[in-house]
């Protein structure tokens, strides 16, 4: 069979479509070999790596729009009206170093900004410190953007200091509780609140943004 390859770009990538009646349907890139885009017939598409081992088809999702959309709020300006909500959106975590060169970015000016951001949004702040730590680190591989990152900024030991270190949560449902849990929420009276609690308890231990998928294929008993 036949693959019809396309340069992914942002028209094509908007166009994607899957074709009424069908489930999904999977679109490749014809310069990255095994880059492909998988399209539901909901509309929602996420970008997947495939591969063959051993004469079967291996795929990997790699990231959903919702995951890249997640990426983007930690860069953008903010200030853009909400959808649902009269209030503005707030600056990305990353936003005050988005007009700084690549490469004018010192660790200095990560440290700077790391201090800024830990008095009021240290968590935010430390998962965009190891994503400008991961994408300054794909930049000095490519000969297109080395010239331009004359080193890793985002590797200042006294920017991770200023940021802190995670706190251990302990207000949490362990895994020895999950029992007696389920058994009590299947007593509610209104069987739509169990099933939207039993939902909602996976949902949000399903890591990223894997949890669409993850909801897709629940099958609920009322017995």
């Amino acid at each position: 069979m036949k693959i019809n390859k396309k340069n992914f770009t942002t028209g094509v990538i908007a166009k994607a479509q899957c074709d009424p009646g069908k489930s999904q349907a999977i679109f490749y890139d014809a310069k990255t070999p095994g880059l492909g885009l998988r399209v539901t017939g909901a509309g929602v598409k996420s970008f997947i790596f495939e591969t063959r081992l051993n004469g079967k088809t291996l795929r990997r999702p790699l990231w959903s729009e919702l995951h890249i959309r997640d990426h983007e709020k930690i860069i953008q300006a903010g200030g853009a009206p909400r959808i649902r909500s009269k209030k503005l959106t707030e600056p990305g975590s990353l936003a005050a170093l988005s007009k700084i060169r690549l490469v004018d970015l010192t660790p200095e000016l990560v440290t700077e900004w790391a201090k800024v951001e830990a008095v009021t949004r240290p968590t935010r702040a430390r998962l965009a410190l190891r994503l400008l730590r991961a994408f300054l680190n794909w930049c000095s591989r490519h000969s297109a953007y080395k010239a331009i990152v004359t080193g890793n900024a985002a590797q200042s030991r006294d920017a991770r200091e200023s940021l802190g270190k995670a706190k251990v949560k302990h207000d949490v449902l362990q895994r020895e509780q999950l029992p007696a849990w389920f058994d009590a929420v299947k007593q509610a009276q209104n069987p739509v609140i169990a099933a939207y609690l039993q939902t909602l308890l996976p949902y949000w231990c399903t890591p990223g943004r894997n949890r669409l998928f993850t909801l897709a294929g629940y099958r609920f008993s009322m017995e």
